[in-house]
């Protein structure tokens, strides 16, 4: 294909060559597309995506999904996964978004993945810790709920004092088992995390 070809918003803007927006010729393309391939550029770089433009993409998503416009902030979400499969952050909104649809074991692999990416991403182990919870996994909810405090010790993170009460419940909800002997006497919870 030849300039001439390519639609005017399509050819050469700079000469970087290093987005779809700025390749001439079949092989600017083609070192392009290895460039994205191999790791030398992101996808966000071959859209010609600015960062600002992925900032909205966020903000659009976070609005429907506080909208409860689930499946509408997935494809956002997705779609900013797909242009940058490195950031936690897109993983625990992910995750987020699965356990409102109630869809527990998408919303687990997604936050598994976000913890992966970022060890110390507090908001994917408070929601990983709700998963947990809701399926009845409690030990595995209190050990991600006793991560997420301990990485809160100012009590000033807003997810980690969600984990706090989602502890305190727990506990409250094990001490009544307890009292009517539907508990296994080796669990143990810590509430002064």
């Amino acid at each position: 294909m030849s300039d001439l070809d390519r639609p005017q918003h399509l050819q050469a803007t700079n000469e970087t060559k290093d987005s779809i927006l700025s390749v001439t010729t079949e092989q600017e393309f083609a070192e392009l597309i290895r460039k994205t391939a191999e790791g030398e550029i992101s996808f966000q770089q071959f859209l010609s995506l600015t960062n600002q433009d992925v900032e909205n993409i966020t903000i659009m998503a976070h609005t429907l999904y506080e909208e409860d416009r689930l499946d509408e902030a997935l494809v956002l979400i997705e779609g900013l996964i797909a242009l940058n499969d490195k950031n936690s952050v897109y993983y625990n909104a992910a995750g987020a978004i699965f356990i409102r649809q109630e869809k527990y074991d998408e919303a687990l692999a997604a936050l598994n993945k976000a913890i992966e990416l970022d060890p110390n991403n507090l908001d994917a182990y408070v929601n990983r810790g709700e998963v947990y919870l809701v399926t009845a996994h409690l030990e595995e909810a209190a050990a991600d709920f006793e991560k997420a405090i301990s990485m809160d010790p100012r009590e000033e993170n807003p997810s980690a004092n969600r984990a706090r009460q989602l502890v305190w419940g727990m506990y409250q909800l094990l001490r009544e088992c307890e009292k009517e002997g539907f508990l296994d006497p080796d669990f143990e919870i810590d509430v002064n995390s």
